[in-house]
């Protein structure tokens, strides 16, 4: 793939589902890319400072070689040749110990793009997902997916319970997830015994409790995460009105995680069954009230 290529699908990634690298990884590849183009000596220094991403995140970064452009054509050259593909990476998504560490001291990426990763960082609670993920448009609760007694707004965007029910019971949203990552932002308006978020599979019974079927992966405000009946313990309780929830889905390596109140959580390592096709869904009884957050 060349630097016109990744740039064309960079631009559209938006519009499709085949592009899934950590921004990184995207980074990286296309550093390296204008560097071979540069010199072997230029790939082989830029090669050994920024690892692949597996690598990168297992390293304490002081093992990273530090070796520098001693050129300043060099990093000219490259930074020339990436800049226009910069435009459609987010940096944001880059771990800073990452950019301060090893990306920075390139010199290739303009200060100020560095600079506002850093602001962004260092001001927002919640950290983005370090893979850019697909926006779900419309993303609604399904009217054809819904337990009896929920009730679901005219927007589509809240869920309630029509009657005083004390069974979960269960609805899911009106897309379906094949591959690529994914954010679905929720908040839990008013908490009831256990309110419930996650995703689901074809075939779920809404009269019934998500976790309780083997086609149904959720986390509660117990903290636990809960999914055939089986339930392990994720993190503290957070059970207050106005919870933020986001639920984080890979349909590619086939994980979920979970962010809560600004905390991101690792990807759930129970949940090594999941599908290739998913929907998010949560389980409510009454008092409970949930709406969806629209991501940015």
């Amino acid at each position: 793939l060349s630097l016109q290529g990744l740039q064309c699908l960079l631009s559209k990634r938006n519009e499709t589902r085949t592009f899934t690298s950590s921004e990184y990884s995207v980074l990286r590849f296309a550093i390296l890319s204008a560097a071979k183009k540069v010199s072997e000596e230029a790939f082989s220094i830029l090669d050994k400072r920024l690892p692949p991403r597996e690598k990168v995140k297992k390293s304490s970064l002081q093992d990273i070689e530090n070796n520098n452009l001693t050129e300043r054509e060099i990093s000219t050259s490259i930074a020339d040749a990436v800049n226009p593909v910069i435009e459609h990476i987010d940096l944001r998504r880059i771990d800073g110990m990452i950019l301060a560490k090893a990306i920075e001291p390139l010199n290739i990426i303009p200060s100020n793009k560095i600079m506002d990763s850093y602001r962004f960082q260092a001001c927002e609670k919640s950290p983005l997902s370090e893979y850019y993920s697909i926006p779900i448009y419309n993303i609604k609760w399904d009217i054809n997916g819904h337990g009896p007694n929920i009730n679901i707004s005219e927007d589509g965007q809240t869920i309630s319970t029509t009657e005083n029910i004390a069974v979960h019971q269960s609805v899911r949203t009106n897309c379906l997830m094949s591959n690529g990552t994914y954010e679905f932002h929720v908040l839990f308006e008013k908490v009831c015994l256990n309110s419930w978020v996650g995703v689901c599979s074809e075939g779920l019974d809404f009269s019934y409790f998500a976790g309780d079927q083997q086609n149904g992966w959720v986390l509660g405000t117990s903290g636990n995460y809960h999914h055939n009946r089986t339930s392990t313990r994720g993190m503290s309780e957070f059970g207050q009105d106005n919870a933020k929830i986001i639920v984080h889905l890979n349909m590619d390596e086939k994980t979920v995680a979970f962010s809560v109140n600004g905390t991101r959580y690792p990807p759930v390592a129970s949940w090594t069954n999941l599908p290739s096709k998913l929907y998010f869904v949560a389980s409510i009884v009454t008092p409970g009230e949930f709406r969806i957050l629209q991501s940015d």
